[in-house]
């Protein structure tokens, strides 16, 4: 009997010490776990860390740079979390109260009027969920209408390039005070693109709003760099970008095209699903000619209420070249098949 208190004494103290307590910053976290292995950002306010340690996977919800959501979930899926193992977490949480059953089946510290901390438990002991009152009220925010919709907020910062090898790219970076903005920046298709000069300072202005074409240049704002491209995805605010300038010389706008410098028209287009395998013909215009398209591009994701059709600027000159070109090429294949 001594034996097994023993034993589940320290199965308790293993799982208090895997634990991130509720209110951890990310230097805590840090401390403790080491890098995460990818963080994820819903809105800006947002951000969950995951990480694996002990057995478990652990992911954590950080608002305003403090832990207020955790998820504890054995590595071995078959395997279910022992009583020893949620009470040690529980513990390790609790901060001297007491742990009551809620009418909802929740588990909760301290008085329901006073936005307690709770957990739950998945069916099987699957998983252990902790969070306070703060992660709820800012997860309901996230999910309630955006009223910033459709307004634009302009950033000034300090302009510098990012190469990525996988996937290979260049990116420009501005850094404000707070933000790391990113944009991927394909100067070598685009020359017109290459007017940006490392150490100078510039104003990127972006709108709020989702993106309905695969093809819309985006911004994507965050407080830290990055190492890859799919942590600059996950762990940042992605919005288009409406403008770059430099003083009072604009570098690049969305209405106008870089290719052409001519001011486009705003064109009503339908959305196209699905995986985009362009002609090589189209893959030429794809990469010299960025406005030839009168479709919008809406990638492999489609539900019921996916939106049909969507404004896109289209640039006439993209079109006349792009047809020129199809033409061109098209002519040559037709007088080379002929000769044969």
């Amino acid at each position: 009997m001594r034996r097994f208190a023993v034993v589940v004494a320290l199965v308790v103290i293993a799982a208090s010490s895997l634990q991130a307590n509720l209110g951890d910053t990310e230097a805590d976290l840090k401390a403790r776990y080491g890098e995460p292995n990818a963080i994820e950002r819903d809105g800006r306010a947002l951000r969950v860390f995951s990480y694996q340690a002990n057995g478990y996977k652990i992911r954590v919800g950080l608002v305003d740079g403090k832990s207020q959501h955790e998820r504890y979930r054995p590595v071995d899926e078959a395997r279910s979390m022992t009583d020893e193992e949620i009470q040690g977490l529980l513990n390790a949480n609790a901060g001297g109260k007491q742990w009551k059953i809620m009418p909802d089946g929740r588990l909760a510290l301290g008085d329901e009027t006073a936005a307690p901390t709770t957990a739950f438990i998945l069916p099987e002991r699957k998983e252990l969920n902790l969070g306070t009152a703060v992660y709820d009220h800012a997860f309901d925010d996230f999910l309630r209408p955006d009223p910033t919709v459709g307004q634009q907020e302009t950033f000034t910062g300090v302009a510098s390039f990012q190469h990525l090898r996988e996937p290979p790219g260049d990116l420009l970076l501005i850094r404000t005070r707070d933000n790391v903005l990113v944009i991927s920046w394909p100067s070598k298709s685009y020359p017109e693109l290459a007017h940006i000069t490392e150490g100078e300072t510039y104003r990127i202005t972006v709108v709020n709003k989702e993106a309905d074409d695969t093809g819309t240049a985006m911004v994507f704002i965050s407080d830290r760099e990055h190492k890859t491209w799919p942590d600059v995805v996950d762990d940042s605010k992605a919005e288009p970008l409406v403008r770059i300038e430099e003083g009072k010389q604009t570098i690049f706008d969305r209405a106008v095209c870089e290719v052409h410098h001519i001011k486009m028209p705003l064109i009503k287009a339908e959305i196209v699903y699905g995986m985009y395998a362009p002609t090589e013909v189209e893959g030429f215009c794809h990469t010299h000619l960025p406005h030839y398209r009168t479709f919008a591009l809406g990638g492999c994701v489609m539900s019921d209420v996916s939106p049909k059709t969507t404004a896109i600027y289209l640039c006439p000159a993209c079109v006349a070249e792009c047809e020129k070109h199809k033409y061109l090429t098209e002519g040559k294949a037709l007088l080379n098949w002929l000769r044969q």
